[in-house]
């Protein structure tokens, strides 16, 4: 959900630039293109994030993800400043909004480059846990195999033992 959510961020963040770019040169129409996409894209990570807070389970992870959240906050709001800019035909304003945005978009990336990190070394431990129990599992299905072989043995023995000696009396007395 995260990598996600992350690949829609830059997404919407090229569809700004080609926004600033496509304003610059009149071209409205891929404007308004680019506009729909990152819409669509924001919609979609807002369920992603809605997913995702809802599974955190660490107190730990859980800090991260509300500073995580509230840096994006700030920078959706700038975004959508930028679009308003850029709507109003406002090129000066919409510049001068991109370099705000731009100073609140890498506190956000290292934010969210934590939580993935956070992530992966949950999964990691997960996987080493997943391991141990498998490694355990697997001693013990061996231990009941040859303790179970081990008894059989012992019960053919005095099985053999008990048929046996019985048997060679009862040839004994015949001869």
């Amino acid at each position: 959900q995260l990598n996600r959510t992350m690949r829609n961020i830059l997404q919407i963040r090229i569809n700004q630039l080609q926004e600033l770019r496509a304003m610059e040169d009149g071209r409205w129409e891929d404007v308004r293109e680019r506009m729909a996409q990152s819409a669509e894209l924001k919609k979609a990570n807002a369920d992603l994030w809605t997913a995702y807070f809802s599974q955190i389970q660490s107190e730990e992870e859980k800090k991260l993800a509300e500073e995580y959240h509230a840096l994006f906050e700030k920078n959706d709001e700038l975004s959508t400043r930028i679009r308003q800019a850029i709507e109003s035909r406002d090129e000066a304003r919409a510049a001068k909004l991109e370099g705000e945005w731009l100073r609140t978009y890498e506190p956000m990336v290292k934010a969210m480059d934590g939580l993935i990190e956070r992530q992966q070394a949950a999964g990691e431990e997960m996987e080493k846990e997943e391991e141990a129990t498998q490694n355990r599992s697997t001693f013990v299905s061996i231990s009941i195999l040859a303790s179970s072989l081990a008894i059989a043995l012992l019960v053919t023995w005095i099985l053999t033992r008990g048929v046996a000696a019985p048997v060679l009396a009862a040839v004994a007395r015949i001869k």
